[in-house]
Order: structure tokens, then sequence, then C-alpha cells
């Protein structure tokens, strides 16, 4: 059985804080669990500011995504052979040129969890295939739109990209 959050709207969240927090059900559930991304705020932008306590704009999803996904990546490998989470657990530090400026999500590092984006419009479809992510949409908020979406996110869709975690559309 799969386990996932069918609708973390990262707009509202740090990105350190959604991998910590799914890293530690991705702990806890191993490879059983998804997250689905939604780029939308979900409320009014004073809410959503108050919530990110940022803007409450978009225009940083990309960024937000990319972030989140090198958070769930594992650390680089110390002298020891170990990676920054693991080498904290034997009361080891880690080579610090290996991973200066990098924040670690713990837990989270490491765990890889797979990503959705979310959508129910044109644009959550071109995030979603430019970042090369499997796409869910909501036809039960457009169904107007569907046919369209799902064109556009086969059409647009790139493997190569940084944050991608399959290598052909995947469309639910």
């Amino acid at each position: 059985i799969r386990l996932g959050a069918g609708g973390v709207m990262l707009p509202n969240h740090s990105p350190l804080m959604v991998a910590e927090y799914y890293g530690t059900l991705a702990t806890i559930y191993g490879d059983r669990f998804d997250l689905g991304l939604g780029r939308a705020p979900g409320t009014d932008p004073v809410t959503a500011s108050a919530l990110r306590r940022g803007s409450g704009q978009l225009d940083d999803f990309s960024v937000d995504v990319a972030q989140l996904v090198q958070y769930f990546q594992p650390s680089p490998v110390d002298d020891f052979g170990l990676a920054g989470a693991e080498a904290a657990a034997f009361g080891l530090s880690p080579n610090l040129a290996s991973i200066r400026n990098r924040i670690l999500a713990i837990p989270g590092e490491g765990t890889e969890v797979p990503l959705w984006m979310l959508g129910s419009s044109l644009g959550g479809a071109q995030v979603a295939a430019a970042l090369g992510l499997p796409y869910s949409f909501a036809s039960h908020f457009a169904p107007q739109y569907l046919r369209n979406a799902v064109a556009t996110y086969r059409a647009n869709f790139n493997a190569e990209a940084p944050t991608a975690q399959v290598d052909r559309p995947v469309f639910m």
C-alpha cells in the first residue's frame, strides 16, 4: 500500500520544513511514501504571506521544488564512507569540505521521497513537464482543461531536468 500527501501547497511552506516532515514519514514507511506538491497558495495572498512569512508569490516555485529535491538527496560521503546523518549518528563529524554551504534535512536526507506535481491548469502541466515530475491533474476542479493539460504535459516533458524523477511522462 502506498501512502502519500495529496496536497502540500509548497508556497505556504519552507522546502526545508517539508523535507523534514515528509522525510520523517519516509523514514517510518520507507519507499511507500509519495509527496504531492501544489503550486497554488490555496488561500488569499495575506494568509499565504502569513503562512510562509514571505510574499505569497508563486515566482519561486521551481526554485523551491529544486531545494526540496536537494534536501531529499543523500549527503556527500565523508572520509569514513558515511553521509552526514550517518556520520552524526556515530558521533563523527562529516567532511565539512564535502558538504560546505549545504543545509541538511534530518530526517529527510537520503529518503529520496517521490514527488508528484499537482495541478488543475495548463500552468501546473507546464511546471510538471519542465521539472520532469509525475503529474496528477485535479479534473474534479477543472474538467474542461484535462485534455489540454495532459497534451501539454506530455509534449513538453523534460526527463533531463535536474529535478526529474521519472524518465517519461507519468500522468494521473
